[in-house]
């Protein structure tokens, strides 16, 4: 393990302390499943539901912050929840069987690649289906024992050029895909672009991701078309871009909802919207599974490239939905989805099932089989 700051040597005496007294226990299969550490709205949640109602053989463990606006849904669980960062979370790392996270890093963002108990397997549920080239999934950088898939195409990319070896990769299907064949949408659009890696506090104002979406939070012609059609838009950006919401709060209509993460739970919002708008955030796939329509604004195409991922298998001309790469273009796009209904046109449908071959409840069953043949 490569110490690169302060808080990873701060955490050395932690578990050191948790190996020791790990030692005294009993080995058996316990599960330890995360997401971020602060959240319970993904995979990994969906993922500890079904293992508590369907498994409760299985001791199964939920890492949480104690302040995590999530924590509440949890407290039915019980003892099966830990605090994050806590002792009990050293030790229940340093005895668990099987470490489970959305995430590579899989217990917490300052070690990766740390196992303290020798049969330990480490299971990357994904928070998002891959599509674009990310050096960081590269097998060598996760070191972890299964990779779960939530498309065909994705297993595919993920087996041809991130180097596992055989068995490693398994198309599943995401565990909350389980809870995306069941939903009421009503009249409303949800807008959620994804981050940019270049941009920080200091450059976000100003910059041309907060003036192309302040520009649309605030143009007339957006404004007409929510009250004409008697829609709302909720803004909800990425969960990196959470901290400067602030700064698009400045837009002036009874039908636009500036949305918080302490507030607004994604997987919700996206189950009762009608339709997505989104730039390169592998959310829509979610949308499109549920056969709703999207519209991908990419008003920065050319530098999301260079800064931020480079394309993979998924190109957005052939994708789900139209692209629009001006607020004029998306207008007219978004009017149309207004006037017939908010419905998926044909061939956007038949690329969405041809993209998930699995459309049914058995994605976390799926899954757990998986884990537990490893």
């Amino acid at each position: 393990m490569k110490l690169k700051n302060t808080k990873q040597i701060l955490l050395i005496p932690g578990f050191v302390a948790a190996k020791i007294v790990s030692l005294f226990y009993k080995r058996k299969t316990i599960f330890l499943v995360m997401e971020r550490g602060n959240d319970a709205r993904d995979n990994g949640f969906c993922f500890f539901e079904y293992v508590k109602e369907k498994h409760p053989e299985i001791d199964c463990y939920y890492a949480i912050t104690k302040d995590s606006p999530d924590r509440e849904k949890l407290n039915k669980y019980g003892q099966s929840i830990i605090n994050f960062g806590s002792f009990r979370h050293y030790l229940t790392y340093c005895r668990a069987s099987h470490v489970i996270s959305t995430h590579t890093r899989g217990y917490n963002k300052y070690v990766k690649k740390l196992r303290l108990n020798g049969n330990q397997k480490h299971i990357f549920l994904q928070h998002g289906v891959t599509k674009d080239y990310i050096p960081d999934f590269h097998y060598s950088n996760t070191r972890v024992d299964l990779v779960i898939c939530g498309a065909k195409p994705e297993y595919d990319f993920f087996k041809s050029v991130f180097g596992y070896p055989e068995g490693y990769v398994k198309y599943t299907g995401f565990c909350r895909f389980d809870k995306l064949q069941d939903f009421t949408a009503k009249k409303q659009i949800l807008l959620m672009p994804t981050w940019r890696k270049w941009l920080t506090k200091k450059n976000v104002s100003g910059s041309d991701y907060h003036k192309a979406y302040v520009g649309l939070l605030s143009d007339p012609g957006l404004y007409e078309l929510l009250k004409r059609y008697q829609v709302n838009l909720v803004f909800y950006p990425h969960h990196e871009m959470q901290p400067y919401l602030d700064l698009f709060k400045s837009c002036n209509c009874e039908n636009i909802i500036i949305a918080s993460k302490y507030e607004y739970d994604v997987q919700s919002l996206l189950k009762e919207s009608s339709m997505l708008i989104t730039d390169y955030s592998s959310v829509f796939f979610d949308v499109a599974y549920m056969h709703k329509p999207v519209i991908y604004y990419q008003f920065d195409r050319d530098a999301f490239r260079q800064g931020h991922y480079q394309e993979g298998y998924f190109f957005y001309d052939d994708g789900f939905g139209p692209v629009a790469f001006d607020t004029e273009s998306l207008l007219k796009y978004l009017e149309g989805y207004c006037e017939n209904g908010f419905r998926m046109e044909e061939p956007y449908a038949k690329k969405a099932d041809e993209f998930f071959v699995y459309r049914d409840s058995k994605n976390c069953e799926r899954v757990y089989n998986s884990i537990i043949n490893l």
